[in-house]
């Protein structure tokens, strides 16, 4: 993507961005092009809030968040269009303010396909929410559309308020949406609270007999943290990590209380803002065989189970990024998630095929991915499952074309699921 070919109309989603970042091209002569675009036209909430992505993504948080507040000042409602024509389906996505790993990147996985996803950003005013009426988290008529999901995290984490806030949201939506929409509304917000992590641990614990595992999460307040008050069943090693975080931020292993101290310490330096952390134990799931992890990503569809991405690392902290999948001279780990993206996996999704199940009726999360990893024992180590992991068909064909068919499978997957539902 150049500036050439961006239309300031058009509101482009997270998709050619990050391809663009993936890709390893320069995003700041666009980010320049996208300031004058601004500066010209600035009433266009589009153009603010394309500027708000690629800001984040060329590492400008701050600037980003400025740029989203011009945008959402204009215009709560965003239309991605279809990359096909015509469209089958006009998808209204509900989505709050924040940064790229605050909502579901679905145009990610949709990136080309004939589905339009109106994006409509709820007022997340935590503070204020004293009101049963729904026009306080849409003060705009909704959208014309065909399904309504869900786009945002578990916010529960962020106080009292914000906990508040998401009940209210879900009660309206549960005595409400039927009778005033009759439209289908997926990933409801009651099943995206038990992604919540150290909710999610109780939901896997009771599915032990099916061979899952997550080891349980503790919620420790900063303040505990502080004083190195940890509760009472947490041993080190443990993992920790500020509630909320993605992508591996502020996750670190904890081997004494030295270590602790230090790490906090240094958060309060980074992000003197969190206010909860969560810990658990560490789960040790490297393999015997060569000391490599081993994480793959799973999208779970209706129950139904397919393989994102194997990422093979020396580091416990395995993501696809970090993990030398994209190094020249790592074919060899290329070759192996060739072989268990497009056979191995088949035997993970009948073995397992009962557990991702009970968990998509458990939860009620129609569609959610998972991060984890098979033990030496034969079980399956959840380290986290919600609706707003990246999922995406964007890697180099040179080296990653083996990818393709599996994540079509998925992306066909969803399409059909929205048009039937």
């Amino acid at each position: 993507m150049s500036e050439q070919n961006y239309e300031v109309s058009d509101y482009l989603g997270i998709a050619p961005f990050l391809r663009c970042s993936i890709n390893g091209e320069n995003l700041m002569p666009l980010a320049k092009a996208l300031f004058v675009e601004t500066a010209e036209n600035i009433d266009n909430a589009n153009a603010w809030l394309n500027l708000s992505i690629v800001l984040e993504c060329i590492g400008l948080p701050k600037e980003a968040h400025n740029a989203q507040l011009q945008a959402l000042n204009i215009s709560r409602e965003y239309l991605r269009n279809a990359a096909r024509q015509p469209v089958s389906l006009r998808l209204l996505m509900f989505v709050i303010p924040g940064n790229l790993a605050t909502n579901t990147p679905l145009d990610c996985l949709l990136e080309f396909d004939d589905v339009e996803i109106v994006y409509y950003y709820i007022n997340d005013d935590f503070d204020n929410i004293n009101s049963e009426d729904f026009q306080f988290f849409l003060t705009d008529e909704i959208p014309e559309h065909d399904v309504a999901m869900c786009g945002f995290a578990d916010q529960s984490y962020r106080g009292e308020n914000a906990a508040l806030w998401q009940q209210k949201f879900a009660e309206y939506l549960e005595n409400n949406w039927e009778d005033e929409q009759g439209t289908p509304l997926i990933n409801s917000p009651k099943a995206i609270g038990k992604t919540r992590r150290d909710v999610a641990s109780k939901e896997i614990a009771q599915l032990a007999d099916m061979n899952l595992v997550m080891a349980d999460v503790f919620s420790i307040p900063a303040e505990d943290l502080a004083n190195a008050k940890l509760p009472e069943n947490l041993k080190f090693p443990f993992i920790i990590r500020p509630a909320g975080s993605q992508a591996g931020r502020g996750l670190e292993k904890i081997d004494n209380l030295d270590e602790l101290k230090i790490y906090y310490q240094n958060q309060q330096q980074q992000e003197p803002q969190s206010h909860l952390y969560f810990a658990s134990e560490f789960v040790d799931y490297k393999s015997a065989k060569d000391n490599l992890y081993r994480k793959m990503r799973i999208a779970v569809v209706e129950g139904e189970p397919y393989i994102c991405h194997l990422a093979i690392s020396e580091n416990w902290k395995v993501h696809y990024v970090n993990a030398n999948m994209y190094d020249e001279n790592q074919q060899n780990r290329r070759d192996e998630e060739n072989q268990f993206m497009n056979q191995g996996f088949s035997e993970v999704a009948e073995k397992f095929a009962d557990a991702f199940m009970a968990l998509y009726e458990k939860t009620g999360l129609d569609y959610f991915c998972m991060d984890c990893a098979l033990l030496d024992d034969g079980r399956l180590v959840i380290f986290e499952f919600d609706q707003i992991c990246v999922v995406h068909d964007m890697d180099r064909r040179d080296k990653f074309a083996y990818k393709a068919q599996p994540m079509a499978r998925l992306r066909d997957a969803f399409r059909d699921y929205l048009l039937r539902v």
